[in-house]
């Protein structure tokens, strides 16, 4: 459970680390929304995700988003309206909300500056492009 836990956790690290690079670049996020299999199958990703981003996520209660947002589109066209008119209309409408339970505050944001150290060691390393080097040899040993 642990490892799958980390492993869920360096995920929402990333996500976090993109949201702040959006953030210095101007491009403001004010809220997240999920949709799809995942999210909606699995609450402790979600959990996680709002815990180390420390805002409400809401999961769309559709699956099917792709499917959704073409209909939506295919009925703008022929009802002749506003394509935010007909997304009121038909888009997904039920949503659960993850709130963050701020008693993980703390901790997570020491453990996010230790993620960022370890990226950034990563990224002046060599030792990425040895490994990228040794991938290429390994299909070399391939039949």
């Amino acid at each position: 459970y642990e490892k799958y836990r980390a492993l869920l956790e360096s995920t929402a690290y990333g996500t976090k680390l993109i949201i702040e690079l959006f953030q210095q670049h101007k491009v403001e996020v004010d809220r997240i929304l999920l949709a799809g299999g995942i999210p909606s199958k699995n609450p402790l990703l979600v959990q996680i995700y709002a815990d180390i981003l420390q805002q409400p996520l809401v999961v769309l209660g559709e699956e099917q988003i792709p499917a959704l947002g073409a209909a939506i589109l295919g009925a703008a066209a022929y009802e002749q309206e506003p394509l935010h008119v007909s997304a009121r209309k038909y888009g997904a409408k039920e949503q659960k909300v993850y709130m963050p339970n701020v008693n993980y505050k703390d901790v997570y944001e020491k453990l996010y500056s230790i993620y960022k150290e370890l990226a950034r060691m990563f990224g002046q390393s060599e030792m990425l492009q040895q490994l990228h080097e040794l991938k290429k040899e390994e299909g070399k040993f391939k039949g």
